[in-house]
């Protein structure tokens, strides 16, 4: 259940690197400034009511889920729209204990993955608590020919941020 006024923050910044399947709609290398999306009033989140954003954009994602996930405040953000295969995380977990939501993709084919856990680097396991950071990188397995088109973070398979590449 998502409510707004939570005293918990955490951010999560998530990089979309460098992978072996580019289909780059960004020349320049550089990525544009962040806009912060405030977080939606709703009581449930389902397929019709999470956030969506474009890429460069900030999702900020109000959790209050003790039994399950924790309470408090993500704020997600992917940079950098190359369609790879390889999403670099960094979390930062400002106040309160949140765990990390779930990352999938979805494929210009339909196809939506999970990320591959034998490469994926960040752990992905476990609540954050006050001041932990967690690095690293999730990869996602992309079958041959098909192209990543969204990015997507889930938490109790409900999805709670989506961006498109």
């Amino acid at each position: 259940m998502i409510r707004r006024g939570l005293a918990a923050v955490a951010a999560l910044t998530i990089f979309v690197g460098l992978g072996a399947t580019a289909c780059s709609n960004d020349d320049s290398g550089t990525a544009p400034p962040a806009q912060v999306q405030a977080p939606r009033d709703t009581t449930t989140i389902d397929a019709e009511h999470h956030p969506t954003a474009h890429i460069g954009s900030t999702i900020g994602v109000q959790t209050d889920d003790p039994t399950n996930y924790g309470s408090g405040t993500q704020e997600y953000t992917i940079l950098r729209p190359n369609g790879n295969l390889s999403v670099d995380v960094q979390v930062s977990q400002v106040a309160g204990s949140v765990g990390l939501g779930n990352f999938s993709a979805l494929t210009d084919a339909g196809t939506r993955l999970d990320n591959d856990p034998a490469a994926t680097t960040v752990k992905v396991s476990g609540q954050l608590v006050t001041g932990e950071v967690r690095r690293g990188s999730v990869v996602f397995a992309v079958p041959a020919g098909e192209h990543v088109t969204k990015i997507f973070v889930d938490q109790a398979y409900t999805v709670i941020a989506e961006w498109d590449l």
